[in-house]
């Protein structure tokens, strides 16, 4: 396993468990977000949103395909959310507690000094309830 792919899934084992000390480690201070859920600039924002996500739905990842530099990672990565509370108002739309709902999601991250400056997700799957 390349050092790269190392490095990547200790961020997502960070970001299932969730570990925000961790994870925050991984975001440079200007990073940008953009995808389905919005777009957010700056690690504050961004590690802002997870920590309320997180609070309100139990939601991992798992990398099912990986190409990676120190530059740049694209990642095919599977996303699952178990919501704790209904929310009817989600941005890619209502969730029920109890519910599982599946998406395959492209993940672009650029990175500089082994932080992500920029990530950007965009799905390759629709969202389907389990």
């Amino acid at each position: 396993m390349s050092e790269v792919r190392a490095w990547f899934d200790l961020y997502i084992a960070a970001f299932n468990e969730p570990d925000f000390d961790t994870m925050i480690e991984y975001y440079a201070p200007n990073m940008l977000f953009e995808g389905r859920t919005g777009r957010r600039e700056g690690r504050p924002a961004f590690i802002d949103y997870y920590r309320m996500l997180k609070s309100r739905v139990d939601e991992k990842m798992e990398v099912l395909s990986f190409v990676g530099t120190w530059d740049r990672i694209l990642a095919e990565v599977r996303v699952n959310i178990r919501p704790y509370e209904d929310w009817p108002d989600f941005p890619t739309g209502p969730l029920l507690a109890g519910e599982h709902i599946q998406s395959v999601n492209l993940m672009y991250y650029d990175i500089v000094d082994r932080q992500f400056s920029r990530v950007r997700a965009a799905p390759f799957s629709g969202r389907k309830r389990l």
